[in-house]
């Protein structure tokens, strides 16, 4: 996928606030939200106050091209949102519209690359309602939410390896993206996560659509950069920011 495409674009950007729930009303709009919408109540109610309300109004500019530099996130809560992303190389500009409930800019904010940002508009179609996080906080919270953490990495990997994503990936991207789908919470590890037990090399390649001989390659890598080591018959995370963006990075 391309660092410039719009992340999640559909034909009608309506969408309705949620209406108030045992969350309580503040925490409900992140019910239907992808990744956070498959946390548990108790563990959204918390994130929910790390964002920030807006409005717009009908026509108005959120970020024009040049001013958006991927620090922070927005959910479509209610109205329509449409998105231009400009091609350099091309010369062409991708327009779609950002989907309800999902999270624009994830990709831009743990990319961390403000040129491939800077290259996105997105404007206001009619008056609509916003909820914004910084990168900042996002970072912090996938940081200390194991749960949130996994939900994040596995986003990720399921993304760069369907479709069009796969293409650009080269094969250290495709097998790490694969690892990160295997990944299990362990609190005693020094990167929080690990694999239980490591699938044969030929499995790994079949999910990543590599040979077995590039999988034992970028294990070794990934062990030799201190990502990863050995904890037979798994392994752990060492550094599982530097881990993630070996595929992040490539978005």
């Amino acid at each position: 996928m391309s660092a410039t495409a719009p992340e999640t674009l559909v034909e009608d950007g309506t969408g309705a606030p949620d209406a108030p729930t045992d969350e309580g009303a503040d925490a409900g709009f992140l019910r239907g939200v992808e990744v956070f919408g498959d946390l548990v109540a108790s563990k959204r109610k918390p994130i929910a106050k790390r964002f920030e309300r807006r409005s717009l109004e009908a026509g108005e500019t959120l970020y024009a091209v040049g001013d958006y530099d991927g620090r922070e996130a927005i959910v479509l809560l209610s109205g329509a949102l449409s998105v231009q992303t400009l091609d350099a190389v091309r010369g062409d500009v991708a327009i779609g519209k950002v989907a309800p409930r999902t999270l624009f800019g994830l990709d831009y904010c743990l990319a961390d690359d403000e040129r491939a940002a800077s290259a996105v508009c997105v404007v206001a179609e009619r008056a609509s309602e916003i909820a914004v996080i910084s990168s900042e906080d996002l970072s912090d919270l996938i940081q200390t939410s194991g749960d949130l953490a996994l939900l994040v990495a596995q986003r990720f990997a399921t993304q760069l390896l369907d479709g069009a994503g796969a293409a650009a990936l080269g094969p250290e991207e495709r097998v790490v993206s694969a690892l990160l789908t295997l990944l299990t919470a362990d609190a005693s590890a020094p990167g929080g996560w690990r694999i239980d037990k490591m699938p044969k090399h030929r499995a790994i390649a079949e999910i990543a659509g590599v040979d077995d001989a590039a999988v034992a390659g970028v294990v070794a890598r990934l062990i030799q950069d201190g990502l990863v080591a050995r904890d037979y018959p798994g392994l752990v995370v060492v550094d599982y920011d530097g881990l993630r963006k070996r595929t992040v990075s490539k978005l």
